[in-house]
């Protein structure tokens, strides 16, 4: 967080990335956001460039790629897909997601996934990447993924005995 900003901005950022986060099928439009706070544009603009230093599209954004990234570091690439993965959070033009996560990451979403699967077969039967995964079950996004991780781990064990 940037220095400077008052706890009025920090409690109203903190409303607008959980009414956020609770729309799990796409990100939610800055106006419904300001609707539902009952705040101008402006005013919501001004606290996420107070806390943050960017637009509240913005962080939004980026908030929702890091827990797609997790998501990927959390399966292997035998049971799920970047497709899967990006539209759980949210992300429905796949070409967008696969170049801001690239301009964030470094590396492509499929490639994220790929280094998740040789990581996982190297210990614990698969079961290291969601171990390791940092998923935040009071935030719906994740609980909504990790569902689909622990059914598809479930299935895979299943079928390995």
């Amino acid at each position: 967080m940037i220095g400077g900003a008052s706890d009025r901005y920090r409690v109203l950022v903190a409303r607008a990335e959980a009414i956020a986060a609770g729309n799990v099928e796409e990100m939610p439009r800055i106006p419904a956001i300001c609707h539902r706070l009952s705040v101008s544009q402006r005013t919501l603009r001004k606290a996420f460039r107070s806390v943050y230093g960017q637009s509240p599209c913005r962080r939004i954004r980026v908030l929702r790629l890091n827990q797609a990234r997790q998501a990927l570091l959390a399966v292997d690439g035998e049971t799920a897909k970047v497709t899967e993965i990006a539209i759980c959070f949210g992300f429905f033009e796949l070409g967008r997601f696969s170049v801001e996560y690239r301009k964030l990451f470094g590396e492509s979403p499929s490639q994220t996934l790929r280094a998740a699967g040789r990581d996982s077969d190297m210990s614990h039967g698969g079961r290291a990447g969601l171990r390791n995964a940092r998923i935040d079950y009071q935030n719906p996004l994740s609980r909504a993924f990790s569902a689909g991780v622990m059914d598809a781990t479930q299935d895979r064990d299943v079928e390995s005995v």
